[in-house]
């Protein structure tokens, strides 16, 4: 099982009415009961509307695992100094 932390860029796969839709810009959002969601702008994968959705439109909810069965693939996005945030560290190498 993969933890996840709160703003993590992520990607994955959501299936929303027999249609998969590849999720390639999404951010964990995990609200103050500790529910976990994935933040996206992807209109039609609209579910329950996290707390914070981070500045993107959509978002689905996970179960505290981060497990949902419409959701596949859900994995860490390869990060590159393109995607530095105020206050991380970017190393050589």
């Amino acid at each position: 099982m993969t933890k996840f932390n709160h703003a993590d860029k992520v990607t994955c796969m959501i299936t929303r009415d027999g249609t998969v839709h590849n999720i390639t810009d999404a951010r964990i959002s995990i609200d103050d009961d500790g529910t976990p969601f994935i933040c996206h702008n992807n209109p039609d994968c609209e579910g329950t509307l996290a707390g914070d959705r981070l500045g993107y439109i959509s978002s689905w909810q996970l179960s505290k695992n981060f497990t949902n069965d419409f959701v596949t693939n859900l994995k860490l996005a390869v990060r590159s100094v393109r995607d530095a945030d105020v206050g991380d560290i970017v190393t050589e190498g």
